[in-house]
Formats: C-alpha cells, sequence, structure tokens
C-alpha cells in the first residue's frame, strides 16, 4: 500500500491538505447527497474519477467529498484501487497490494466540502479507467480514528460510486 500526500500546484482556490483544491457547489449533481447528510452519515462521497494521463503517463485523481458529520476532520483518507479496461487491478512495481491511500489534510469543518481535491500523480498507467472506493479513513482532530468499510461504507457512496468497477471495458 502506498500513502499519496503529493503537494499540488494551486488551482482556484488554492492547495489544501497535500492536494489541489477546486472550489465550487456540487450539491446538485448528487440527489443522494441530501439522504446522506439526513442520515449523518460520517462523510458523502460524490465521486472518484481518474483524469488524463500527463505526456510521461502520470494519472491524476480527483475527488469530491462532503463532511454530512457534526465533526472535524483533521485528515480525510480514502482507500481506493485502480482497474485498467479488462478489470484487472493496477499495481505499481513491488507494490503488493493495489490498494492507494489518497489523503486530504483538513481541517475539513462539519456540513462543508473542500470543493474538487486533484492528488496530481497517483498512478503511472495509461490504460486505468476506473476506480474503487474500498475504505475510508477518518482523523479526528484529537487523533482518534475511524476506518469505514463494507455496508457503512457503500451507504455514503454517491450511486455511482456504489456500482464499482465491475463490468470495465474497454
Amino acid at each position: 500500500m502506498r500513502l499519496l500526500n503529493i503537494l499540488g500546484a494551486v488551482i482556484a482556490t488554492g492547495a489544501v491538505g497535500g492536494a489541489a483544491v477546486i472550489g465550487g457547489c456540487a450539491t446538485a449533481a448528487y440527489p443522494d447527497l441530501g439522504r446522506a447528510k439526513s442520515e449523518e452519515r460520517a462523510l458523502f462521497i460524490g465521486d472518484v474519477a481518474p483524469g488524463r494521463a500527463s505526456k510521461k503517463g502520470a494519472v491524476p485523481v480527483a475527488a469530491q467529498f462532503f463532511n454530512t458529520s457534526n465533526k472535524t476532520y483533521k485528515y480525510v483518507v480514502l482507500g481506493v484501487v485502480a482497474y485498467n479496461r479488462v478489470g484487472d487491478p493496477i499495481r505499481e512495481r513491488g507494490d503488493e497490494t493495489a490498494l492507494v491511500d489518497l489523503r486530504f489534510t483538513g481541517p475539513l469543518p462539519p456540513r462543508r466540502t473542500p470543493g474538487i481535491v486533484k492528488w496530481p500523480r497517483v498512478w503511472y498507467a495509461s490504460a486505468l479507467t476506473c476506480i474503487e472506493v474500498r475504505r475510508v479513513r477518518l482523523v479526528h482532530m484529537d487523533s482518534s480514528e475511524r476506518v469505514i468499510e463494507g455496508g457503512e461504507l457503500l451507504s455514503m457512496l454517491s450511486r455511482r460510486l456504489q456500482k464499482g468497477c465491475r463490468g470495465v471495458k474497454a
């Protein structure tokens, strides 16, 4: 497993948490966000997607998530796996697992979103077509942690992300 905390360039509202952040509101794009807020989920993840590979083959990742709880988070760490066109997980050389941790450094106050968060160089695999969220680690301001997986994680994902990467094709 690799932990990425890459310092990105300042984009729109600035660099935050080791990732570039683009300001803006996408609440209307996620009709299930209201459900997550009313059920007081710890977090709602609207999207996690690969960007276009650079000339050197570096693939960036963009994510949008919302703190739907009443707690402030110090870090939000998304544990993700990327898949190629035929559905195989992408592993970097030397990695035993395909799981990669994408870390956003806050603070992320209650009922707020950092906007669209971008990590500029996550994988070097131009055939990457899909990213699946496998776990979320929330670190509170007192440094206590909560790891969310399985059914609870599924309830925090947008409908599109709940489908995962099944059926990935060229």
